[in-house]
This record gives structure tokens, sequence and C-alpha cells, in this order.
């Protein structure tokens, strides 16, 4: 797959926002390093994660990164602009964790507490929150990537105030993140916590 454009952002945070300015119809999208080294020799899109701006107009759209990790901003410019020279300008803002968690209310950045055992069983976590799985396959939060629901478990997340209080909380992710040893920050609709100890 080729790329009409390409800039690199190297150990983000989850919630860190990407700004970017443009002067051509285009398609912005942001991509994990890994993806990117899959797809960049590749004839499809498949391994694309494009990512909705928070805010979008003509020429202006702030993307916010999910979750830890290193990124790549890509674009993709509409057939008809082959042959039009464009310009495109990236600001890079690292987020507050404590800001972003006091000013958002449908969504809260957590951290995975390593080496916990889970709070409570997929069950559980559904009788608490309400909250049921459609289909076979569903969105792990921690790394975007769809998986089959049997390998899904809760995990402990802790999530912090802005007045330094920090409350722990479940919430389900795929098995190869809950079994990581990596403690990385990633977004989760609020929605989806379920209180713990």
């Amino acid at each position: 797959m080729t790329y009409d454009y390409i800039k690199s952002f190297s150990k983000c945070h989850a919630g860190d926002a990407i700004t970017v300015s443009y002067n051509a119809p285009c398609d912005i999208a942001l991509i994990t390093e890994r993806d990117f080294q899959l797809t960049v020799n590749r004839d499809d899109d498949s391994f694309l994660l494009r990512v909705s701006a928070d805010e979008i107009d003509e020429c202006h759209a702030s993307l916010v990164v999910p979750f830890d990790g290193d990124w790549r901003m890509v674009v993709f410019l509409y057939d008809e602009m082959d042959e039009c020279r464009f310009e495109i300008t990236c600001k890079y803002q690292p987020v507050d964790i404590l800001q972003y968690n006091a000013t958002h209310t449908d969504s809260k950045i957590v951290c995975k507490q390593v080496g916990t055992p889970a709070p409570c069983s997929l069950q559980e976590w559904k009788r608490q929150t309400g909250n049921t799985f459609s289909g076979n396959m569903s969105c792990c939060c921690s790394c975007f990537r769809m998986v089959p629901l049997t390998e899904f478990e809760c995990v402990k997340v802790s999530v912090a105030s802005k007045s330094a209080a920090t409350a722990y909380c479940a919430t389900p992710i795929c098995h190869h993140c809950a079994t990581s040893s990596d403690p990385i920050h990633f977004r989760v609709p609020t929605t989806n916590l379920s209180p713990c100890k």
C-alpha cells in the first residue's frame, strides 16, 4: 500500500492529540507502527486503523491517540488530486491525563494494573455495567484489534482523577493484552468501567 504523506509519532500516550491542517481533499488516519510495517508492502488496507476526528471541518482535524505506542499519521489524497501539490502541517500535543479524565465524561484514560488477578468474570462485568457483546467478535479497547469474544477477560485498571484520588475498575480486554506485562494506558468508554476494590 502506498500513502501520499506519512509522519511518525513515537512514544505517544493515550489521549495525545495530533492536530492536522491541510489544503487538499484527503483522508487522514492514524496507524500503529506495527500495522504500518504490515501494510506498507500490501495492496489492501485491511490493517488500517482509522481514528475518528474529534473536530473536523474542511481543512482541520484533531486525531486522538487511543493507546500508548508508536504511531504514524498517513494521508490518502483523492484520485482526482494525483497531480496536485498539497501541504499538510501537524501539531502534536501531549495529554494531561488528570485534566483529560476531569473534563471527559464519556471516556477515561486508564492504566492496566500488571500482575493483579482478574477482578471479576465477564458475566459479573456484564451484570454490573448492563453491557452485552453483539456477535462473536469485538474490538479490544487496549489494542483496537477485533478478537473472538472467547478471548476476552476482565482486568483491573486504575483511573486517575484531578483530585489525585485513584479509582480501580474492571474492564474487558483481549487475552493478549490482559496477560501482557506492559502497564499501557488506553482510553475506555465510561460505560465499560465496572467499579472494583
